[in-house]
């Protein structure tokens, strides 16, 4: 099925138990976000599992403070980290360049450009960022009483593991900047 989600979940009321998206609030409007995750609420039935996966603003923000401190104290050995900390912060809010496009070379890439145009165009670009506060504040907002932080591994959800949605196969986490946040409508 190909649909958008902004123009709203196309399930009835009260269909799912569990709803799990990773990687992906990050990539609407922060104005459209209690939206989604309000109609995320419609359609839970009462008790099911919101799961939400994103990058964590914070940890990005304390790997730059980190090496910034490092740097400060003369040692240069740390500028190449630094610039990936800054790199990792922004490149999905500024760089206009699709993914697929970098990866697949110039000539794939330019075509891959006209066909789909930007990361904005395309939706790969992060439109707004969150940390476990303001993603608690977002998810109240949009109607969820029971909000918790999790790890990768760990879920209210019944034989979580088993799925390896949050971890690689060999158990290790898959995206290890990230955070994750479990409500219950």
């Amino acid at each position: 099925m190909h649909h958008n989600f902004l123009k709203g979940i196309p399930w009835e009321d009260n269909t799912f138990d569990v709803i799990y998206h990773s990687h992906f609030l990050e990539h609407l409007d922060r104005y459209k976000a209690k939206d989604f995750l309000t109609e995320c609420r419609r359609s839970l039935r009462e008790g099911g599992i919101l799961r939400v996966v994103i990058p964590d603003l914070s940890r990005l923000i304390d790997d730059y403070n980190t090496t910034f401190k490092l740097i400060e104290q003369r040692d240069s050995f740390f500028l190449d980290d630094h610039k990936e900390s800054i790199y990792n912060l922004f490149y999905q809010m500024v760089d206009l360049q699709l993914s697929g496009a970098k990866q697949q070379g110039k000539i794939v890439g330019f075509f891959e450009n006209i066909l789909r145009g930007n990361t904005l165009t395309a939706g790969e670009a992060h439109l707004w960022m969150y940390d476990k506060y303001t993603l608690r504040s977002l998810l109240s907002e949009a109607g969820f009483k029971e909000i918790e932080l999790k790890q990768p591994d760990l879920s209210n959800i019944a034989d979580w593991n088993f799925f390896k949605l949050d971890t690689n196969s060999d158990g290790t986490i898959y995206k290890e900047k990230s955070l994750y946040m479990e409500a219950i409508k």
